[in-house]
């Protein structure tokens, strides 16, 4: 990635004193109910087959507190971190998807 990223703002707010913050918690710190809706604020969804470097959320990788993985659209294909490292899943496996607004 090069240059400033989509969430640089919230580095350091989902954790406190080295653990992660509870689901209430996050709600609170990022004035949101969801993270679809917090990204939402951030970004502008997109209800079409992600383009290529799209933000995208799914349940078939590995789900964090959070409740769904992150990754990035790479054509037929996102890319996401899994429990041993980079995974991939089907473009149809994506439930939202996001680009710079």
């Amino acid at each position: 990635m090069y240059g400033e990223g989509w969430a640089d703002d919230w580095v350091g707010k989902y954790t406190k004193n080295g653990m992660y913050l509870r689901r209430d918690e996050l709600r609170k710190a990022f004035q949101a109910n969801s993270l679809d809706e917090a990204i939402d604020r951030k970004m502008k969804r997109i209800d079409r087959i992600p383009p290529k470097g799209a933000l995208v959320t799914t349940d078939r990788a590995r789900r964090w507190i959070i409740g769904d993985a992150l990754g990035i659209a790479i054509g037929t294909k996102a890319i996401f971190l899994g429990e041993k490292g980079v995974i991939s899943q089907q473009i149809d496996f994506i439930k939202s998807a996001w680009i710079k607004a």
